[in-house]
């Protein structure tokens, strides 16, 4: 039984999109122009990757 069965469709589609909307939300909050953007999506995009591939990551991850 893998972590996804866990969860209703909704939920995983809740589970799976939680953290774009975050850093969505995060963007929004202080709008600083395209280079900023830039800046805060590469900082979203690095810290996925530094959890991902870190040895105590979760199940979710």
């Amino acid at each position: 039984m893998s972590i996804k069965d866990k969860f209703t469709s909704d939920e995983w589609f809740k589970v799976m999109t939680g953290p774009g909307r975050a850093g969505a939300a995060v963007m929004a909050a202080s709008p600083s122009g395209l280079t900023g953007l830039i800046a805060e999506a590469r900082a979203i995009s690095d810290a996925t990757r530094e959890s991902v591939s870190a040895a105590t990551r979760t199940p979710l991850l």
